[in-house]
């Protein structure tokens, strides 16, 4: 994170994202609910003032409306390291 005033990470990342977005057909988003990123962050280790400040510095970073054109893939991550694995299978073999 940027140090300072409130930042968030779209705008730390637009020249990155500007840079790449050109050469790609679809952006593959992975996504979990507030509370489930909430309890993560605290169980490693962040108090929960600074997780919540996390979790708002990133809101927006990745709205599919930040990417006109392009097709949007929604990946969970909800659930364990296998509810995961199964959603980035079933994307991939729809690629083949």
């Amino acid at each position: 994170m940027i140090a300072g005033e409130k930042s968030s990470s779209a705008g730390a990342f637009q020249p990155l994202r500007q840079h790449l977005e050109i050469h790609l057909d679809e952006i593959w988003i992975v996504n979990a609910p507030e509370n489930v990123r909430l309890e993560r962050l605290v169980d490693r280790g962040l108090s929960e003032s600074d997780a919540r400040r996390r979790i708002e510095n990133q809101r927006g970073a990745c709205v599919p409306e930040l990417f006109p054109g392009k097709r949007i893939r929604t990946i969970m991550n909800d659930g364990d390291k296998l509810h995961v694995e199964r959603q980035l299978d079933a994307l991939l073999n729809g690629l083949l």
